[in-house]
């Protein structure tokens, strides 16, 4: 694979999340920051800077609306050090004078969310880190991941979620990824990680563990080409280790390698196809805050720095023409950054 090329689109102080979109047709690369800033978004086809969107800050997460003309949902209310008690969800849609936000739930310590459709339901399926906290270090009391059915309008259909998995600590990571063949939700807390499959009625959705080791955050895939998904896990909470899992019978999953740098902080985690190859990303926010590839290469794992000193939180690839590109939410230094061949 050629060297990636870096492009700092913008400055953001704390940028946090971020996410590929479409408006209209055309493709937007939106960054939000962890403080009390709006958001901003830019150009994908000529990199420039579009406009700001308003937020409260806070904002850990960003996914479009089904459908790609909706808008996007986004997580706020999510401040540093995990002051989140007024945290919720907001809609934000594309007017003709530019675009408009409203809140549209209120969840305490929400973190993560995806949107999902089975059938003919539209599912929220919200992850909070925890339930309250009396300072920063209390991990006294555990998060969930809850359910909550919405309409076409993007109109949440209840007060108070249905709680799928309780009692998950430190509950941080969720992803989307195929285990066993099946679609499925991941999510990775001190309880480990679960595999969560959808189904069309609440009764049918089911849950799997993977592994009970403590998890910052999961993904799936075939990162050796052997045919089967590798499970890779950030260990423990904003931790400092990468691993990677191979299935070893049904429903047990056994660690097969670990990264032997230290990763201190690590948060971001990606993994698929980049540009014809298997690969996983991973960035961390503390030592040296690189930026890492991880790929299998003449039959073992290697590593490759990408960035240096940039302590990414959180990463985005987007399919553009006839090319993958990585988004990168660069926090250590406030910057908004595509890399691409």
């Amino acid at each position: 694979m050629k060297p990636l090329k870096k492009q700092i689109l913008g400055r953001l102080e704390k940028c946090y999340s971020v996410s590929a979109m479409q408006v209209r047709g055309e493709t937007y690369f939106f960054f939000a920051s962890e403080l009390a800033h709006d958001g901003v978004f830019f150009d994908a086809a000529t990199g420039n800077r579009r406009e700001t969107f308003v937020s409260p800050g806070g904002v850990m997460s960003m996914i479009a609306w089904p459908g790609g003309e909706g808008g996007f949902l986004s997580v706020f209310g999510f401040y540093p050090p995990f002051q989140a008690a007024g945290s919720g969800l907001m809609r934000t849609v594309f007017r003709e004078n530019g675009p408009e936000s409203r809140e549209i739930l209120r969840l305490p310590y929400l973190h993560r969310f995806l949107l999902t459709q089975t059938g003919s339901h539209c599912w929220l399926v919200a992850a909070t880190v925890c339930r309250s906290k009396a300072a920063k270090d209390d991990w006294s009391s555990p998060g969930y991941v809850g359910l909550f059915p919405m309409n076409d309008q993007g109109e949440i259909l209840c007060d108070k979620p249905e709680i799928l998995l309780d009692g998950q600590y430190r509950n941080h990571g969720m992803s989307r990824g195929t285990v066993d063949g099946r679609s499925a939700i991941l999510t990775a807390s001190d309880q480990g990680v679960f595999a969560i499959y959808p189904g069309e009625l609440l009764r049918d959705w089911q849950i799997l563990r993977m592994t009970e080791d403590a998890s910052s955050e999961a993904a799936v895939f075939d990162l050796d080409g052997d045919g089967e998904e590798e499970l890779i896990t950030i260990a423990p909470f904003h931790g400092s280790s990468l691993s990677i899992y191979k299935k070893a019978g049904a429903g047990n999953w056994e660690k097969v390698w670990t990264c032997r740098e230290e990763l201190p902080f690590s948060h971001a985690l990606w993994a698929g196809w980049f540009n014809g190859e298997r690969t996983c990303f991973l960035g961390y926010r503390g030592g040296r805050r690189d930026l890492l590839r991880i790929r299998f290469l003449e039959d073992q794992w290697r590593t490759d720095v990408i960035d240096s000193d940039v302590g990414t939180s959180n990463l985005c690839v987007v399919r553009m023409g006839k090319e993958d590109w990585l988004l990168a939410a660069n926090h250590g230094v406030g910057e908004c950054v595509l890399y691409r061949p």
